[in-house]
């Protein structure tokens, strides 16, 4: 099945194995591919990959706490260890 998604509507991006869930504000669209075949392929002044598991859409990020980022629909992502120093220079 195709599905033509509009990035603008996507929130983050989640690892699941060999499949990626792409979150839209209430509902994820499962895809077979990987995180990393996403990463090469979005726009990267909008995505950010903050962990392994996830690529964020900067536009969603209501606040930034610590280690956490805080999503419009309130969904929390752990930043990375590795990802913390780029992410912050990245929101700037």
């Amino acid at each position: 099945k195709l599905v033509q998604i509009d990035l603008t509507e996507v929130y983050y991006l989640e690892s699941y194995g060999n499949y990626v869930k792409l979150w839209l504000e209430k509902e994820y669209i499962l895809t077979p591919r990987t995180l990393s075949s996403f990463e090469e392929q979005l726009p990267n002044n909008d995505f950010f990959r903050i962990h392994k598991s996830f690529i964020v859409n900067k536009n969603y990020i209501d606040f930034i706490e610590g280690n956490m980022v805080t999503l419009k629909n309130k969904t929390t992502l752990n930043i990375g260890k590795s990802q913390r120093s780029a992410f912050k220079n990245f929101i700037r």
